[in-house]
């Protein structure tokens, strides 16, 4: 996903219209089926809400931004589409608030589908990370995960055919590392471990996998690129 600058010279995200989705025929995909995805307010995250909805399911979306949440309903919305959009604020750090979001997620349908997309950065090399920040990347981006997938997991294996995905959004990061990003670089890589596991539990109709994007032009980078030309 790219876009040229802006009238100010910066880059920014492109707007997400019904031409640029994907729209398979799948069986599944219709609004009595949930997909849980998570950074749903922005990004891959609301690109992905939008997608799912698109083809037919009804998608709750997890973010601690309510607002951004209430634009990916309004853009799902304006989309005709043929599934729907349901916003969830949720702290993705809370245990008790992820089990309520899961819970509250069940009451429109059969949960098949999880997305893990949510993200945060910081910037600091090795010697110089605060823990705090630490604890925040991974809770974000490796603990909320797990979470979430064991709550999915039983909700997948009680539908008719056990059949469901569980989607985590890694990185070129998950892969290689490069300097200044320590806790993102070791999230991702733990995303791609969990991701093999789960898959390992799937019994041969829940499927794991993860996508390991390379630099892709959403909020989350675009507020990295005055640090890096720091």
């Amino acid at each position: 996903m790219s876009s040229g600058p802006d009238a100010d010279g910066e880059l920014s995200p492109p707007p997400i219209t019904e031409d640029r989705v994907l729209q398979l025929d799948d069986e599944r995909f219709h609004p009595d089926n949930v997909a849980v995805v998570t950074g749903a307010a922005s990004g891959i995250g609301r690109a992905t809400a939008v997608a799912l909805a698109v083809n037919g399911l009804t998608v709750v979306g997890l973010d601690v931004d309510a607002e951004g949440l209430d634009d990916t309903v309004e853009t799902v919305e304006s989309l005709d589409a043929d599934g729907r959009a349901v916003a969830a604020p949720t702290d993705l750090t809370d245990d008790a608030a992820c089990e309520t979001a899961i819970e509250a997620a069940a009451e429109k349908g059969q949960i098949r589908y999880l997305a893990n997309i949510a993200g945060m950065q910081h910037i600091a090399s090795v010697p110089e990370f605060p823990m705090d920040a630490y604890d925040d990347v991974l809770g974000v981006m490796l603990r909320a995960p797990f979470l979430l997938s064991k709550l999915v997991m039983p909700h997948v294996r009680a539908t008719d055919d056990g059949v469901g995905a569980i989607g985590n959004m890694s990185s070129v990061h998950g892969r290689y590392a490069t300097r200044d990003k320590p806790a993102y670089i070791t999230a991702k890589h733990g995303l791609n471990g969990l991701t093999r596991a789960v898959a390992a539990e799937g019994g041969g109709t829940l499927r794991s996998f993860s996508i390991s994007a390379g630099y892709v032009l959403t909020p989350l980078m675009a507020d990295q690129r005055p640090a890096r030309r720091s």
